[in-house]
């Protein structure tokens, strides 16, 4: 089963959250330190995990 997630800047952190989400599950898939990571990056790491699809937020 795939998630739709979608990148969002929240302060100085890339923010990797899912698009829908039920009760009581997780709210975000990951967290980058913007300075450390580009979107690019975080781009990619959504692509190298087969469970996640990137969609427009």
């Amino acid at each position: 089963m795939t998630r739709s997630v979608y990148i969002k800047l929240v302060g100085d952190s890339w923010m990797v959250l899912y698009k829908d989400r039920r009760k009581h599950q997780r709210y975000a898939a990951a967290t980058f330190y913007a300075p450390d990571h580009s979107r690019e990056f975080v781009e990619n790491w959504v692509r190298q995990h087969p469970k996640l699809v990137l969609v427009e937020g």
